[in-house]
């Protein structure tokens, strides 16, 4: 009799072992599946901030080039003003 209370138990505790088993299985599974969500979400995270770097930086860029050519455009006006009253100042004198 007591070797059948001692299978019974050991068939009991090999179908609790196999369910531990089972069970630690899927929360392995179920820790890699996170695992590569977290590092995806990373990932795109990471990209979306270098995108936005290169954006700002192209942007940076693009205000520095509209500066460089106002900069640019106001000494030509200077230049031209300039020779505009130089211009006048020789008719003066030539008037004179």
């Amino acid at each position: 009799m007591s070797g059948v209370f001692s299978s019974l138990f050991l068939l009991w505790f090999s179908d609790q072992a196999k369910v531990f088993t089972n069970s630690l299985s899927i929360l392995e599974t179920t820790a890699s599946v996170r695992y590569s969500s977290i590092t995806n979400e990373i990932k795109g995270v990471e990209e979306e901030e270098e995108e936005e770097e290169e954006e700002e930086e192209e942007e940076e860029e693009e205000e520095e080039e509209e500066e460089e050519e106002e900069e640019e455009e106001e000494e030509e006006e200077e230049e031209e003003e300039e020779e505009e009253e130089e211009e006048e100042e020789e008719e003066r004198k030539m008037d004179l």
